[in-house]
């Protein structure tokens, strides 16, 4: 991560980008990143904003600056990355009902490499 002193790395374009799955977008501005998507996939009309402060690293891959519960919750769960003019979303842990002690609870599930879904943002404004 780069130091506190010297200011962030920002490669990415302001604008609206929209996932190649049409029902999620990301806006970026010179100091935000607002994923905009839904909180759990049994509630698909509970559309909420999450937003972040990220940076831009070396190898590409876009830093959040995340709270604990966003690891369980939100982005955490996700690889980001700036490439060729898009933002991309490889999902590596899932969340997963499981039963535990006769009571259902949820938990992170890592994903296999190989299947883990993987979203494309497109710049559109």
């Amino acid at each position: 991560m780069i130091g506190a002193c010297a200011p962030a790395h920002r490669p990415i374009p302001d604008g609206v980008y929209y996932s190649d799955s049409g029902v999620d977008f990301i806006f970026v501005d010179a100091a935000r990143f607002n994923y905009y998507g839904f909180t759990h996939p049994e509630h698909p009309d509970a559309r909420i904003c999450f937003p972040y402060t990220y940076e831009v690293l070396p190898d590409g891959q876009i830093f959040l600056g995340m709270a604990d519960t966003d690891r369980f919750y939100r982005m955490g769960r996700y690889d980001l990355f700036w490439q060729d003019g898009q933002i991309v979303m490889i999902e590596r842990e899932a969340l997963r009902e499981v039963m535990r002690d006769g009571e259902r609870v949820t938990r992170l599930v890592e994903i296999e490499e190989a299947s883990r879904p993987i979203r494309r943002f497109v710049r559109v404004r």
